[in-house]
């Protein structure tokens, strides 16, 4: 990407994408989104004196995380293909899940390390990085790895992605706005953005 031309352009080409199939990718954030909020009742329930009760969370809602990035990213690459959906076999992606997994730790501290340095950089790292689960899903890199692509991907559009960031972020508030219920749209609209983001970056 090289300019706001061609961030428009990925704006309008992620929602005409989205339009074709929002119902299945609207219904699948939703059962994602049960299931988590279902699974954090269960964990917040349990006992204060549980052992590594904190650490159970985390890993729990992560692994939930895990899974949907798998299944959704792929099915969004068949959106854009314009190919059947297909519900990937967990059983044959266990190393992909792991993968992914600690890739998500490892954002997330990053992340997190560069939020306490006067939050710019945090969202400066956020933005650079956010394609990690790409990495590892459609090219089968590791967690470390999956980071240095994403860095390197990332290299010469950083202002098109924070215009895409703010896009996202805009889109997001109008969909609380509209009752909350407008998040189950917005979300999965801004999921196909990066998702289509990454397809431009990764053939440029």
């Amino acid at each position: 990407m090289n300019d706001l031309k061609e961030t428009k352009t990925i704006l309008l080409s992620s929602w005409k994408l989205f339009k074709t199939r929002a119902t299945i990718l609207v219904a699948f954030f939703f059962i994602y989104f049960i299931i988590s909020a279902f699974a954090s009742i269960i964990l917040y329930a349990l006992p204060e004196n549980l052992p590594l009760k904190s650490g159970l969370q985390i890993f729990v809602l992560l692994l939930l995380y895990s899974v949907f990035s798998i299944c959704h990213i792929r099915n969004m690459n068949y959106t854009i293909k314009q190919q059947p959906f297909s519900m990937p076999h967990l059983n044959d992606e266990k190393r992909t899940l792991m993968n992914h997994f600690f890739a998500t730790i490892l954002y997330s501290a990053i992340v997190s390390i560069g939020i306490l340095f006067f939050i710019i950089p945090g969202i400066y790292w956020a933005i650079r990085l956010q394609f990690y689960s790409y990495a590892i899903i459609e090219k089968g890199l590791g967690a470390i790895e999956s980071i240095r692509y994403s860095w390197h991907l990332t290299r010469n559009a950083s202002t098109e992605l924070l215009i895409l960031t703010a896009y996202a972020l805009l889109v997001l508030c109008v969909g609380l706005i509209l009752f909350i219920l407008g998040i189950f749209i917005a979300i999965p609209y801004i999921l196909m953005i990066q998702c289509y983001t990454h397809k431009i970056l990764s053939k440029g």
